[in-house]
């Protein structure tokens, strides 16, 4: 077995326990925010939906600006975030699999005003939890 795949089962929990989030916003409350500066839960919900988006762009380049990230995606009913989800967990997944050991050691830029750099077997992580 390669690093690579060692991961794998804790990013499928983690897949899986997100998705399982995602369902829990009904599309009669996506409206809905605790305060009026904050992000609506359907907000949130889309932003959830996103973020493994990141696994993609991490595992097949070294580095990504910031800058050029486009407005925050509209916020979708349940049944279309939850597919945008999927789709992109799938996508994340598959660029991980069959990865050389390798390529996780090499350094990974995240850049916007300054520069952040890792090695890119540890951005799947910060990805989730920053």
């Amino acid at each position: 077995m390669s690093v690579i795949d060692i991961p794998l089962p804790e990013y499928d929990c983690e897949v899986g326990t997100t998705r399982a989030l995602i369902t829990t916003a009904p599309d009669s409350d996506l409206g809905w925010r605790p305060e009026s500066g904050a992000r609506t839960l359907g907000q949130l919900v889309t932003h959830l939906a996103e973020i493994p988006v990141w696994t993609a762009i991490v595992m097949t380049s070294y580095r990504y600006d910031l800058e050029a990230l486009a407005e925050p995606s509209p916020e979708h009913g349940a049944t279309e975030t939850l597919l945008r989800f999927d789709t992109h967990a799938a996508a994340g997944r598959d660029a991980r699999a069959g990865r050389l050991d390798g390529e996780l050691t090499a350094d990974w830029m995240l850049e916007r005003h300054g520069v952040l750099s890792s090695p890119s077997r540890a951005f799947p992580h910060f990805a989730y939890w920053f």
